[in-house]
């Protein structure tokens, strides 16, 4: 799994994406309030971020300096879907959509689809891993040059064709591993284990075994063998409205893996023997939106709008109130701690911190976006993103910082911007209280319809 805590919604959300695919939404963001939901950081240049929203995607080249917008039509997908990221050693973004695996070579200017074949099964007839809904991207830990996604389409019934795919040179080429998952599994997550302490093929993945229409288990699913064999166990207290999803794998044992319920009310729970067992850790108040475990392992990060950041020492899963942030993400790089914050009620939309999430500092505000920039004329970007950029800056109420993305761009495509204000990415405090009223106006007439995500 990526260094963020992340990843897809529950089975309801799933469902509604599928749904989407015959009725794609059109309004800005899908009709749903501006959020950041996803943070990566570039494994060889920490400048480099690039986060998921539910208008697209954000990016930044100089740690937050700047940042520009780039187009769910760009990358290849719409409707209401949360794709999945990550980014690799050469810089290379991927992304999991609902018909296959988008991969950008040029910072998210362009993009393409991975092509892998596999043989059909069950009533499946996709014969490649383009077309496929790619539910999940991780990189692998120690390795930025490899990468695994996991993909899950139905296939008649209560049976699904769901398998796991890798790549070793940067996301160029992609080929299966092993054998399909138990066709009773719909996945939601996968990650790799670190090889350090474990197989080099050892793979675990997240989700639900469909027993019937209305009964979905929690499952753990893992591999040794490079996907030869599976072993599945469910996980107690998983249900359809507890869906699972790994949080993280320790970096010094392949055997202790974090896994996060996303409900209403949601629950951290671990387990040092591949899933045998299950301890529970820590139960929310809210929706546990956020994770993050330190680089060395040692300490635990949670977030959510309602108890806000938590911290815990892995030795006593002792967890203490550290930040009164609204996190809808959190991500862990080397001694900066990331976080996806609410503008409306934290000031902030992308914020970092140097003292392990106790204090954050805004690198990001919702109305500080340069529109589809810094790409070629012929690009994605520049060609898909022009038009819808007006109706997203007038949504967010962009009040465009002064970037050199614009100064070293000729496009007129971000147009849309009317002022020019320097300074405002990492100025003391949120957006003007003008531009929190139409946002939150929003928010309020959609609030049912956003989709759970960590």
């Amino acid at each position: 799994m990526s260094p963020a805590p992340r990843r897809s919604s529950s089975a309801l959300a799933l469902a509604a994406a599928v749904l989407s695919l015959a009725c794609p939404a059109v309004a800005v963001a899908n009709g749903r309030f501006p959020q950041a939901q996803q943070l990566v950081v570039d494994p060889t240049n920490p400048a480099h971020i690039t986060v998921q929203t539910t208008y697209g995607f954000i990016d930044t080249p100089n740690g937050g300096k700047d940042w520009r917008w780039i187009c769910e039509d760009a990358a290849g997908y719409g409707g209401v879907l949360d794709p999945p990221l990550t980014i690799l050693g050469d810089g290379t973004l991927i992304a999991g959509v609902f018909n296959g695996l988008s991969v950008s070579t040029n910072q998210g200017c362009d993009f393409s689809f991975a092509m892998a074949s596999a043989p059909a099964t069950c009533q499946s007839t996709l014969t490649n891993l383009d077309g496929r809904f790619v539910v999940d991207v991780a990189q692998k830990p120690g390795d930025p040059s490899s990468a695994i996604a996991i993909t899950s389409n139905g296939c008649g019934g209560q049976l699904f064709d769901t398998r796991v795919w890798t790549s070793t040179d940067n996301g160029k080429t992609w080929a299966t591993a092993g054998v399909p998952l138990p066709q009773a599994f719909l996945a939601l997550t996968v990650d790799i284990a670190p090889t350090a302490t474990g197989a080099p093929g050892e793979y675990y993945a997240s989700g639900f075994r469909v027993v019937s229409a209305t009964d979905y288990r929690g499952a753990l699913v893992h591999t040794v063998d490079g996907g030869a064999t599976w072993q599945s166990v469910d996980i107690a207290g998983s249900n359809n409205l507890t869906p699972p999803y790994i949080a993280a794998i320790d970096p010094n044992d392949h055997k202790t893996v974090y896994v996060r319920f996303s409900s209403d009310q949601g629950a951290l729970l671990v387990t040092h023997d591949s899933g045998t067992t299950f301890t529970n850790v820590l139960n929310a108040q809210g929706q546990l939106m956020a994770f993050a475990l330190s680089p060395d392992g040692k300490t635990i990060l949670t977030g959510g709008p309602i108890d806000g950041v938590l911290r815990a020492s892995v030795a006593d899963f002792k967890f203490t109130p550290v930040s009164p942030i609204h996190a809808r993400c959190l991500t862990w790089s080397g001694s900066t701690v990331y976080a996806c914050a609410s503008e409306a009620s934290d000031g902030f939309t992308i914020g970092k911190s140097a003292d392990q999430g106790a204090t954050f500092t805004p690198i990001h505000h919702l109305s500080c976006l340069e529109g589809p920039v810094g790409c070629a004329a012929s690009s994605a970007v520049a060609t898909k993103c022009a038009g819808p950029w007006a109706t997203v800056a007038s949504t967010i109420q962009t009040d465009t910082c002064t970037s050199s993305y614009a100064a070293s761009s000729s496009s007129s495509s971000s147009g849309g911007n009317a002022m020019v204000k320097g300074g405002c990415a990492t100025a003391p405090g949120g957006t003007d209280d003008a531009a929190l009223v139409p946002l939150l106006a929003i928010g309020a007439a959609l609030l049912t319809r956003r989709s759970r995500r960590a």
